[in-house]
C-alpha cells in the first residue's frame, strides 16, 4: 500500500474526529499503519478499521490534559466551539481542548482564545 493513501485516510480520521496533532505524531500512526498492513498483513482485515483502531490506541496512550494550540483557521474548519469560563462554571467537568493566539494588539499584547 501507498503511503500517500495511507496518509489520506489517517488524516480524514483525525479531521473527522476533531483530533489535533502535531506531523510527527500523524508520521508515526501512518508508519504503524503501513507496518500492520504491509508487514503482518491480514487477509481478512478491513483497512477502515485498522484506522480507527491504530489512532484509537495512539490516542489513549498519549493524551495528556496538554491544550493544543491550533490557528484560528484550523478551529472553524473543524467547527469547534468557543470555550467561555461563563458559560462553563469551574464545577463543570467541561474543558477546552485547544487554544489559538491573535496578533498583537497596539500595546503589545495577545488575546487567547480556548476552543472545544
Amino acid at each position: 500500500m501507498k503511503r500517500s493513501y495511507g496518509d489520506d485516510s489517517v488524516r480524514s480520521n483525525l479531521l473527522q474526529n476533531k483530533v489535533v496533532l502535531d506531523k510527527k505524531d500523524v508520521e508515526s500512526i501512518i508508519d504503524s499503519i503501513l507496518f500492520d498492513w504491509n508487514e503482518i498483513g491480514d487477509p481478512e482485515a478491513n483497512f477502515e478499521e485498522m484506522i480507527e483502531w491504530n489512532v484509537e490506541q495512539f490516542l489513549s496512550h498519549n493524551s495528556g490534559n496538554e491544550l493544543k494550540r491550533i490557528s484560528r483557521n484550523e478551529a472553524r474548519k473543524m467547527k469547534l466551539k468557543r470555550f467561555t469560563y461563563k458559560d462553563y462554571p469551574a464545577y463543570s467537568k467541561e474543558e477546552p481542548k485547544f487554544f489559538s493566539m491573535s496578533d498583537s494588539n497596539k500595546d503589545g499584547w495577545q488575546s487567547v482564545e480556548y476552543w472545544m
